[in-house]
């Protein structure tokens, strides 16, 4: 294919090039900075990505989605022990900041699977709910410190602040949240979007 010979300084700049444009073109966003644009222009584009969570090296994933080039207001979100989704709503000036993920995939996809099967025991992370979590009273197992869940309407994140003014009032991601210990359950509604946890250990549906 004519690759660069070791030591090319254009050969390396010229692979980076193809890299970040194979990555944008398949819909996957690595750890660093990115900009949100509907217009692609180097950016990447809104929608929902999918990640299997923290690397080896990093403590948590997570990601944060800003309105201002410093950072406030903005969305929070990311796992320190479990997948990962991201929910990018673009419009405007929206900035990325991804650290200590997998690298992202776009949802949906051709090579998009569900990471739990509905019904059946599921561990930490963010889940859909229908498509990877079932409806239903979840038992949580063997707890890992604390254990905390939450209910989602969405994963565009965890909202920093609660209007960006002088706009309108944004609605939070949490439908409802909470702690939970060995042997304790919680109901997920058919009308949730996701589910979310971390330290819980495994869920068993009961119910």
């Amino acid at each position: 294919m004519g690759w660069a010979q070791p030591g090319s300084r254009r050969g390396w700049r010229a692979a980076m090039l193809v890299g970040a444009f194979a990555l944008s073109a398949v819909g996957c966003i690595p750890a660093g900075s990115h900009t949100v644009s509907s217009f692609g222009a180097g950016g990447v584009s809104p929608g929902l990505y999918r990640s299997l969570g923290k690397t080896a090296d990093s403590e948590n994933c997570t990601w944060r989605q800003s309105f201002e080039s410093f950072g406030t207001p903005f969305f929070t979100g990311g796992s320190s022990d479990g997948p990962v989704y991201m929910e990018l709503t673009g419009g405007g000036n929206v900035y990325l900041t991804v650290t200590g993920c997998i690298t992202f995939w776009k949802v949906p996809s051709p090579w998009d699977r569900p990471l739990a099967t509905p019904g059946q025991p599921f561990g930490n992370g963010d889940f859909l709910v229908g498509y990877e979590v079932a409806p239903g009273v979840y038992q949580a197992g063997a707890t890992d410190g604390e254990c905390r869940w939450t209910r989602v309407r969405n994963y565009e994140g965890h909202l920093t602040l609660r209007a960006i003014p002088p706009g309108p009032p944004i609605e939070d991601e949490v439908i409802a949240g909470g702690t939970a210990s060995p042997g304790s359950t919680v109901t997920i509604e058919p009308s949730d979007y996701g589910f979310s946890s971390t330290g819980c250990g495994q869920w068993d549906k009961v119910g």
